[in-house]
């Protein structure tokens, strides 16, 4: 194991009765650790290894040198190591404050969603067992880490693979695997597909003029229901009324009518179609310009 900073021991004791002994230490930001087989782990931020932080974005380049410098520091060869957990994503600078995006994320199905912030939204977390989706501002993270980021909005958008990387890619991924053209590009496809597939609009503009009537109230409840749902899934729905015989196809057509006038553009529409535009040209700079970042 390579000389490393704030050095432990642990020893953990099985139930057949056997016992792990592992150290483990820090070399930069890069933890590692050693059990007593001889296996070795590595976890870290890339653009903080090779930079100190992790503001931009690594291109495949940045990202070989980083690799390369990991093996000159700790004396190792990466090219037969397995990649077990796995990150992708991108800061993007947003026009206003990053908690305004965030309130219109909203739930998606079988993913478990969380909200971290005290004033203010700073975090939404999406997560199963084995991958969690983050949306954070940057600049707040940052200043809590002691690292100079600047003034401005930056909104950090980013996808974890927690466990089941090798199922997840088909194969086993090593690290120098992630300078491939098919594996970034389908980590790129598979980040930007899940941003995709999350309900926006979850915010509501609850003023309406004049008393409010039970019927201007359960509209709005209404309107709460589908952006909470997502419209595609209630769209979904209709057509599984209309297959199975329950609704008819001229309710059908109501329903849709209604649904459609649900959707009508909100004074938060302008939010999500710039953070729409700017997840899109993002994946279209990483294919362009083969940047990746871990």
């Amino acid at each position: 194991m390579p000389l490393v900073e704030n050095e432990k021991a642990e020893i953990y004791n099985l139930e057949n009765g056997e016992s792990i002994y592992r150290r483990s230490g820090f070399i930069k930001n890069m933890r590692v650790s050693q059990k007593n087989d001889g296996s070795m782990f590595l976890s870290g931020s890339l653009p903080k290894y090779l930079r100190g932080d992790n503001i931009s974005d690594l291109t495949t380049t940045e990202i070989q040198c980083a690799l390369r410098l990991i093996e000159k520091d700790m004396n190792l060869d990466l090219k037969n190591g397995i990649v077990r957990q796995l990150e992708v994503g991108a800061n993007m600078a947003v026009t206003y404050p990053c908690s305004q995006y965030l309130n219109e994320l909203g739930y998606l199905p079988r993913y478990k969603r969380m909200e971290v912030g005290k004033q203010s939204i700073e975090t939404v977390s999406y997560f199963t067992r084995g991958k969690k989706m983050n949306f954070y501002d940057k600049v707040a993270e940052s200043r809590r880490e002691y690292v100079r980021t600047g003034e401005g909005n930056v909104l950090r958008v980013e996808m974890k693979y927690m466990k089941g990387v090798t199922r997840i890619m088909g194969r086993e991924l090593h690290p120098y695997d992630l300078l491939k053209p098919d594996i970034y590009s389908f980590l790129i496809n598979q980040w930007g597909e899940f941003y995709s597939s999350i309900p926006k609009a979850r915010s509501i503009d609850w003023e309406m003029e004049g008393k409010v009537t039970p019927r201007q109230f359960s509209q709005r409840l209404e309107a709460i229901a589908v952006h909470l749902l997502s419209p595609k899934e209630v769209g979904n729905q209709i057509q599984v009324f209309t297959s199975s015989g329950q609704m008819s196809s001229e309710n059908a057509k109501r329903s849709r009518a209604r649904l459609r006038q649900l959707c009508a553009p909100t004074n938060h529409q302008h939010l999500i179609k710039e953070l729409d535009q700017l997840v899109a040209d993002t994946v279209n700079r990483f294919y362009e310009e083969k940047r990746f970042s871990q």
